[in-house]
């Protein structure tokens, strides 16, 4: 487990390699999207599978079908499972001429359509509504809207916080969510490793995910597809840098190499 001093990392992954490394260093809690077609494997502790809302807008704007997503969920026996949302990023608002609130509005009709389904259909994954918003006032209105569409769920996700510099604005966002969400179980989304440093956003989030240990082989590169061994060296440079963050040992699993013997 990636236990960052009660704070869960869940590792993402969307190559063949990056999986080959998680599952060989015995990574216990992995996130995929559904828009990867990634398929798990033995071993996964807590399996995060996130709807693919940042890769949908920028393919089509949409989401597929409610049945198809859940299913999906089902089948690979998900712990958690985030509702279908729709990320306002300004390059996809831009895009298909919609606002902020336009996409808060669809993100709380699928919430509502998602949580059906998962009623209907004895969904086990643990279901995670999505904030959505630019600006730290859009996140307090999209609570206000998710209490009145009685669809805020126990573990709530924070939305379009990982795609901007602006350390000062995110630690705001989270903070503030806590203060409105004091017994909600938070996670934030791709947050960058520098956030991490402030006691304030850890102490606010129970758990958060990165894909960024492995998207910054591919950065101009976008056909490359390093050997898993490559990424593997990336994943525990990564994972070292974020424990000492924490000041914490980095102790490997049983199974494992040590940290010291790959550096």
């Amino acid at each position: 487990m990636s236990d960052l001093g009660g704070l869960r990392m869940f590792w993402g992954t969307g190559s063949g390699s990056a999986s080959k490394t998680l599952r060989h260093m015995e990574e216990g809690d992995v996130m995929i999207s559904f828009t990867t077609t990634q398929e798990p494997w033995d071993g996964i502790d807590n399996l995060f599978i996130d709807s693919g809302g940042y890769s949908l807008m920028l393919e089509t704007g949409e989401h597929g079908p409610v049945s198809n997503y859940f299913e999906y969920v089902e089948d690979v026996g998900a712990t958690v499972a985030a509702l279908q949302d729709y990320p306002c990023e300004p390059e996809i608002l831009s895009e298909y001429g919609r606002t902020v609130r336009d996409h808060q509005e669809r993100t709380l009709e699928r919430a509502a359509e998602n949580l059906a389904y998962i009623q209907d259909h004895n969904v086990s994954a643990e279901p995670m509504a999505v904030l959505q918003g630019w600006e730290l006032d859009d996140y307090v209105r999209c609570i206000d809207r998710y209490r009145e569409a009685g669809v805020l769920t126990d573990y709530v996700g924070i939305g379009s916080v990982c795609r901007r510099n602006a350390e000062s604005e995110i630690r705001e966002i989270v903070t503030t969510i806590a203060d409105e969400l004091p017994h909600r179980k938070l996670h934030a989304f791709g947050v960058k490793q520098s956030i991490l440093n402030f006691p304030e956003v850890r102490g606010a989030l129970n758990s958060v995910d990165s894909a960024a240990w492995y998207h910054r082989m591919y950065q101009g590169k976008p056909d490359a597809e390093p050997a898993w061994h490559t990424t593997t060296k990336m994943y525990l440079d990564y994972k070292r840098k974020l424990y000492r963050q924490f000041n914490m040992d980095v102790v490997a699993r049983d199974g494992q190499e040590t940290m010291e013997a790959w550096t």
